[in-house]
């Protein structure tokens, strides 16, 4: 059986940490695509000219 030292773990864990965090936000992120792509498809997109759109882009 190999040692492992307590920094090596508190290392390993945090690192661990970060990648779940990571995956957490690109599951976020796919849902959030998916419903678009769903309101998308349902035709509950607006279009609109691109000046308009800065105009409301640029309020946010």
């Amino acid at each position: 059986m190999t040692q492992v030292s307590l920094d090596d773990l508190n290392n390993k864990t945090e690192q661990l940490r970060k990648e779940f965090e990571k995956m957490k936000e690109d599951m976020e992120f796919a849902l959030r695509t998916e419903e678009a792509w769903k309101e998308y498809e349902r035709g509950e997109f607006i279009s609109q000219p691109v000046d308009e759109f800065l105009k409301e882009l640029e309020k946010c």
